[in-house]
């Protein structure tokens, strides 16, 4: 390795861990502001839990079968998103559809 390709290198990782210092810090500061605030309460038997994908599109019906039959089995009511079964290439869905809430 030549003298300019090591002070490049250098000089990149040095940057990037000031970077990921400061993001990480960032993160910290984040978390500890919305942690009471955020609490989530405890899901309880008859509780509904909706079922969506949001990326990648699923390759086989019984995936959602199965997550059916799971959460049934634990006592949850189980609702499916709108456009669960939507394919637009690999994804699940268009931008729209995966972007909407119902």
């Amino acid at each position: 390795m030549d003298k300019r390709t090591f002070l490049k290198s250098l000089g990149l990782g040095l940057g990037s861990l000031a970077i990921s210092h400061r993001t990480a810090q960032a993160v910290a500061d984040t978390v500890s502001a919305v942690k009471g605030v955020l609490k989530a309460r405890t899901l309880k038997e008859g509780d509904t839990i909706g079922i969506i994908t949001p990326a990648g599109a699923l390759a086989e019906e019984e995936t959602i079968t199965m997550t059916k039959e799971v959460l049934a089995y634990f006592g949850f009511k189980v609702k499916e998103g709108k456009y669960i079964r939507s394919r637009y290439g690999n994804l699940a869905g268009t931008d729209q559809e995966r972007l909407q809430i119902t």
